[in-house]
C-alpha cells in the first residue's frame, strides 16, 4: 500500500500484498487513554491541530481513544482503540469536521522509492465515523473522500471516490474501522508518488466527524 498516514500502500505479489513501502499509523501512546500526539508536519493536512481530546470544529487531534460521553455531551461514540492490529496504545487522527465550500486535504504525503511499473500497488486507509448514530434524527450525512495518487509533477495517476451513504461504523458490529482504497500501477520513470486523501465539500447536519488510521 502507499506510504501515507491514513493509508497504507503495499506491494502486491502473486500471493497477495507484501510489506508496506509506506505506512502512517500515527504512532503509539501510553497508558493514559487521553494521551495526545504531536501535530502533523506542515503541508500534511488542511485541518488545524488541536491539543484537546475533543477537538473543536475544523480541527484534528492525534489520540488513543474517544472516551464515552466525554465529547460534546455524548455526541461521539465510545471508540476504544485505533485500527492498527497488534499494537498496544496505538494512535489515530480524530477529525471534528465542519461544512466547507471547498474540498480539503485530510492527509497527504510524498513517497520516494524504486517503483516498478510491472508491479501492482495498493493505496488504502482505514476510516470510521465517530458520531453516535442515535443522535442523528434526520439520518447520517457521512463525509465523502477522494483518494488520489499523483506523480512528482502533480499529474494524476489514479483516483477514486467513496460512495454516498457508506456507513463507516455501526454499533451492531462494535464500531470497527472500514478499509478503503484501490490498486494501481506506477508509470515508468516515476520517481515519487504523492498520496492524498481529500474530503469532498458538503454541508453537514449530522454524522460528519471521523477518525482515520493506517494510511498505506
Amino acid at each position: 500500500m502507499l506510504l501515507f498516514a491514513l493509508s497504507t500502500i503495499k506491494v502486491k505479489a502473486q500471493n497477495g500484498l507484501g510489506a508496506p513501502i509506506y505506512l502512517q499509523n500515527f504512532g503509539q501512546g501510553g497508558v493514559n487513554p487521553l494521551t495526545r500526539g504531536p501535530a502533523l508536519a506542515p503541508g500534511r493536512t488542511d485541518f488545524l491541530y488541536s491539543d484537546l481530546a475533543c477537538p473543536v470544529e475544523g480541527s484534528y487531534t492525534i489520540i488513543r481513544r474517544v472516551s464515552p460521553g466525554s465529547c460534546f455531551g455524548g455526541e461521539w461514540i465510545d471508540l476504544t482503540r485505533d485500527n492498527t492490529p497488534n499494537m498496544d496504545y496505538g494512535m489515530m487522527m480524530l477529525v471534528n469536521n465542519n461544512s466547507s465550500d471547498t474540498d480539503r486535504v485530510v492527509y497527504a504525503d510524498t513517497v520516494k522509492a524504486d517503483f516498478c511499473s510491472t508491479i501492482t500497488y495498493r493505496f488504502s486507509t482505514a476510516v470510521i465515523n465517530v458520531d453516535e448514530p442515535l443522535g442523528c434524527a434526520s439520518g447520517n450525512d457521512f463525509p465523502l473522500f477522494e483518494y488520489r495518487i499523483e506523480n512528482q509533477f502533480g499529474q494524476l495517476i489514479k483516483k477514486d471516490t467513496t460512495r454516498p451513504a457508506i456507513k463507516y461504523a455501526a454499533k451492531a458490529f462494535g464500531y470497527k474501522f472500514s478499509s478503503m482504497g484501490f490498486d494501481f500501477q506506477v508509470p515508468p520513470g516515476t520517481q515519487a508518488l504523492v498520496a492524498k486523501i481529500r474530503l469532498i465539500h458538503s454541508t453537514y447536519w449530522c454524522g460528519e466527524d471521523f477518525a482515520i488510521d493506517d494510511v498505506m
